[in-house]
């Protein structure tokens, strides 16, 4: 059987400074059968000059040079459809390979059918070219990881047969172009992620890593939110897991889309968020609100002048003629108001004519309540304990 063709898409845009290193690699791969196609996007350096010199040196190099700045995404499809190969990878202009890389990669691909992409781990390296980390010590290499992040990271080798399923790079997603891609393929197909160092992804104070930090995060969240609980899905991640997931997706976001996303999937997993952040308290206001509603026929008093109560009648302005009163153990709050409502003490709740008495506090209210339903088994009082509302 002959070598596959490989087809290497590289975008660029003012990339002078670093893609002579990068098209070096790339000549400098064992494996031999590969076309390079080089989208220049409008750069105003000496990047064409450059790419061109190259291109007069080796066929297999092709330069397709942009009318108008069409941004990575789109210049990353413009590139494919010149594609010839039988394997597609891209890469960037301050990048650098091994030389054996993509002989590692058609070789497994070629060996293992299953799998429609291959990633490597690589070298995160400095600006001037010094070691800086291995990328799979700040991430796992896993699917379970590509839920939350763009793991599958720069070396990387798929099929045309994967590509042509998917579809082009979302030109809507610049600046996660490739997460978006790499999500959808997990979908689709299948990922192997290797532990083999074969890339160098150099840290450029002038890519797009570096200069779009907001809006890469924006992306980014969007795309979780998209494709998430389905890549933890097909990688059978535990419930547990899948729950601590959503969790940190809502703490970083503050997006209740994370909060209809669990629901939907599931109704624990909306209950596990609620409890395991401020949003608690709010699901505790709405309740208490929705009680005073669905109970206007019940006369209500509330055990405990809390702050917490304070601020429910403020908030809310609750101003219900079924609320007759609140009982507080402390001397020192008796006979003052909380909205228009008085604050009495515990002995006089005989008095207040009413049907239920609601708990507002959450200290100690187990205690509390044995000790108030002794005090009204003692005194004939036939009040019911709402002891529900509050209690966790």
């Amino acid at each position: 059987m002959s070598d596959k063709l490989i087809s290497i898409v590289l975008p660029t845009f003012n990339g002078a400074r670093f893609i002579s290193e990068s098209i070096d690699s790339i000549l400098n791969q064992t494996y031999r059968n590969w076309e390079l196609i080089i989208v220049n996007d409008c750069s105003t350096d000496n990047t064409l000059e450059i790419i061109n010199e190259y291109a007069k040196r080796d066929g297999r190099i092709k330069i397709i040079s942009n009318q108008k700045n069409k941004k990575l995404p789109a210049s990353l499809n413009i590139g494919f459809e010149y594609a010839q190969g039988d394997y597609y990878t891209w890469t960037s202009d301050d990048n650098i390979y091994y030389p054996e890389a993509l002989e590692y990669m058609v070789k497994f691909l070629n060996n293992n059918s299953y799998y429609d992409l291959v990633c490597c781990d690589y070298e995160l390296i400095e600006e001037d070219g010094t070691f800086k980390q291995i990328h799979s010590e700040l991430y796992p290499h896993n699917l379970f990881e590509l839920s939350k992040n763009a793991v599958v990271g720069a070396c990387f080798l798929y099929t045309k047969e994967i590509a042509d399923k998917i579809g082009k790079y979302n030109e809507k997603t610049f600046c996660a172009e490739d997460y978006d891609y790499w999500c959808r393929l997990a979908l689709a197909g299948n990922i192997y992620f290797s532990d083999r160092v074969l890339y160098k992804y150099r840290f450029n104070l002038q890519s797009l890593t570096s200069t779009k930090q907001d809006l890469i995060k924006e992306q980014v969240y969007n795309i979780r939110l998209k494709y998430s609980l389905k890549i933890l899905k097909k990688c059978c991640a535990a419930n547990q897991q899948k729950r601590q997931v959503l969790l940190d997706f809502y703490n970083i976001t503050k997006d209740y889309r994370w909060l209809f996303a669990a629901l939907k999937d599931n109704f624990l997993n909306f209950i596990y968020i609620i409890l395991k952040t401020s949003l608690f308290s709010l699901f505790e206001e709405f309740t208490f609100v929705l009680y005073i509603i669905s109970h206007k026929n019940n006369n209500i008093a509330f055990y405990g002048a809390s702050l917490f109560l304070e601020n429910l009648i403020k908030k809310y302005k609750i101003n219900s003629k079924n609320i007759v009163g609140i009982v507080d153990k402390d001397p020192k709050k008796h006979g003052k108001n909380i909205g228009k409502y008085k604050i009495y003490p515990l002995e006089e709740i005989k008095n207040l004519n009413a049907d239920k008495i609601v708990f507002t506090i959450k200290k100690n209210n187990e205690k509390i309540y044995k000790n108030l339903k002794a005090f009204f088994k003692e005194n004939n009082i036939n009040i019911y304990l709402e002891k529900n509302l509050f209690f966790k």
